[in-house]
């Protein structure tokens, strides 16, 4: 699955965007504070990645809906009485009323056109019916020529309808979801010596390493097993060492009650660091903080870029752990990865060499591209 095409309505600052993507490629121009950012942010919300709020709907009134819409190319053959043209087009309808957002979620498909055999059937005559904007009455008319009125009307909004239209999509959505990109953003100016930290959950190490080893632990057998037993031995000493303190407490006061500790469940990713390095071909090694800032960028994305993989490998251990086989495992579909390059500035040399003419355009410029199963195959978006 890949974009094809972006439609943005009423997002923060934007009033109306649309974008189709050539040679599987998007790059975006723009002075400073036009609504390039915004547009990332869109399309994380569209993905479930983000999560809209207040502060997105549009300033000068609030009241506007926000929509975004996408066309999705997608090979597999799934879901396919949604599909036109081998795409999905979708639409998520956002409305903030009362400081609640509500969420309409919308496919573009075609018109079931009911059979003869639901439109002889009254309860479902009235349903579709109602469904196309015929008036029907609160109760089933008792001669059969009302009934034959109203079911002609019907027939004939039916043979009136749009090809295709818009339909409710709640039904499909979570099935639909399963195949869109994991999606990562990765910002122009980075903190590198911060990112390369693995003492923190919200690092691009720490991600990766921390989080990673985090979940895996929970899932193996032989690492669960080694908690165990260092948790036991922690415990251990924490007694002893308890016990010494409340030795000396009992010789500053009088004290009836016991002191004793309730043990948090040992997280053994917190004591995990590590410094990365970098030897060069004289076998020379050095920091990767103390390299250059190209370099410490290029690993950086490569590690964000292996988050996704890290996800899937932790998937299968968790599927190995609940089934005995291997079957389902080979079965998990791996969902492409969409990744989000930060708004970086263009400075008027590169300017010159994207529009010699304007040369007063002072702003940034973002590209996202998918990396569709395993990184093998890239999709430019």
């Amino acid at each position: 699955m890949f974009i094809r095409e972006i439609k943005i309505k009423n997002f923060r600052g934007i009033t109306e965007f649309q974008a189709v993507m050539t040679n599987h490629m998007l790059s975006i121009v723009g002075q400073n504070d036009v609504g390039k950012s915004s547009v990332l942010k869109a399309i994380r919300i569209f993905f479930d990645d983000d999560k809209i709020t207040a502060e997105d709907f549009p300033k000068h009134d609030s009241q506007l809906p926000v929509e975004i819409e996408m066309v999705l190319h997608i090979d597999d053959e799934v879901l396919e009485s949604l599909k036109v043209d081998n795409t999905l087009r979708l639409k998520q309808i956002f409305h903030l009323m009362d400081g609640k957002i509500t969420a309409k979620k919308s496919v573009y498909m075609e018109n079931r056109k009911p059979s003869m055999e639901e439109l002889d059937n009254y309860s479902q005559l009235k349903k579709i019916g109602i469904g196309l904007g015929v008036e029907f009455p609160k109760t089933k008319p008792k001669e059969n020529e009302k009934i034959e009125e109203l079911k002609q009307k019907v027939m004939e909004r039916i043979n009136n309808m749009e090809q295709y239209t818009w339909n409710d999509a709640s039904e499909y959505w979570k099935e639909i979801s399963t195949k869109f990109p994991n999606v990562v953003y990765i910002p122009a100016a980075q903190d590198h010596e911060n990112e390369q930290k693995v003492t923190n959950d919200t690092s691009a190490f720490g991600k990766l390493f921390r989080v990673g080893i985090k979940k895996w632990v929970k899932l193996d057998e032989e690492s669960n097993h080694a908690v165990e037993v260092l948790t036991d031995k922690l415990k251990e000493l924490n007694k002893g060492i308890l016990s010494i303190v409340e030795k000396n407490l009992k010789q500053q006061v009088v004290l009836a009650e016991e002191l004793f500790p309730k043990i948090d469940p040992l997280d053994v990713s917190k004591g995990f660091s590590f410094t990365l390095y970098v030897k060069d071909s004289h076998g020379v090694e050095t920091p990767l903080y103390n390299r250059g800032s190209g370099l410490q960028r290029a690993v950086l994305v490569a590690a964000i870029r292996s988050q996704a993989e890290v996800e899937q490998m932790i998937e299968r251990q968790r599927l190995k752990k609940e089934t005995s086989g291997d079957e389902e495992i080979k079965k998990i579909a791996i969902p492409p990865t969409l990744y989000i390059f930060g708004t970086v500035p263009v400075t008027r040399r590169r300017l010159s060499k994207i529009d010699r003419n304007r040369e007063s355009l002072y702003g940034s410029l973002f590209l996202f591209f998918c990396i569709k199963r395993h990184l093998k195959h890239i999709l430019y978006l």
